[in-house]
C-alpha cells in the first residue's frame, strides 16, 4: 500500500532526476565547441528540429524565472550557468525546484528535446569510439 509520503518522495526523486538529466545535457552542449550555432529553423512534417541553442535558452530562462526571488538560489544558479560541470553541487532544494519547472516545461529526456538528447548521446558515443580507434591505429 502506497502512502502519500511515498508519492511525495518519488515525485521529489523524479524532479531531482529531471534536473540532473537536463543539466547533464546542458553541460554537454556547453562543453562541445561549435554545438551552439544559430541556424534558420526549418519545419519538417509539422515539427521544428530542436537545436542546442533553443535548449540552452529554455534552461536558462526557466531557471532564472523560478529563482528570481531567491537570492541564494539565484547565486548558485548563476555559478552553475558559468560552470555547468558543477551542476551537481547545487543545493538539493534548488535541484528539486528546478527539476519541477524543467519537468513541467517538458525539458527532460522524455520531453520536447528527446531527439536532442539522443543526438548528443550518439555524438558522444561516436566521439569516444573515434578516440579509441585513433589510439589503436
Amino acid at each position: 500500500m502506497s502512502s502519500s509520503f511515498d508519492s511525495e518522495v518519488s515525485q521529489e526523486d523524479r524532479w531531482r532526476t529531471v534536473y540532473e538529466e537536463v543539466m547533464a545535457l546542458y553541460a554537454a552542449i556547453k562543453d562541445t565547441p561549435g554545438a551552439i550555432r544559430v541556424r534558420r529553423a526549418e519545419m519538417r512534417q509539422g515539427e521544428v528540429k530542436a537545436e542546442p541553442i533553443d535548449f540552452i535558452i529554455d534552461v536558462e530562462l526557466k531557471g532564472d524565472a523560478v529563482l528570481h526571488e531567491n537570492p541564494i538560489g539565484l547565486a548558485g544558479w548563476a555559478h552553475v550557468l558559468g560552470h555547468p560541470e558543477d551542476y551537481m553541487l547545487i543545493n538539493n532544494d534548488i535541484k528539486r525546484t528546478l527539476g519541477q519547472i524543467f519537468d513541467s516545461a517538458r525539458l527532460g529526456v522524455d520531453g520536447d528535446y528527446r531527439k536532442l538528447y539522443f543526438r548528443v548521446k550518439n555524438h558522444s558515443q561516436n566521439f569516444k569510439q573515434e578516440d579509441t580507434n585513433a589510439i589503436f591505429e
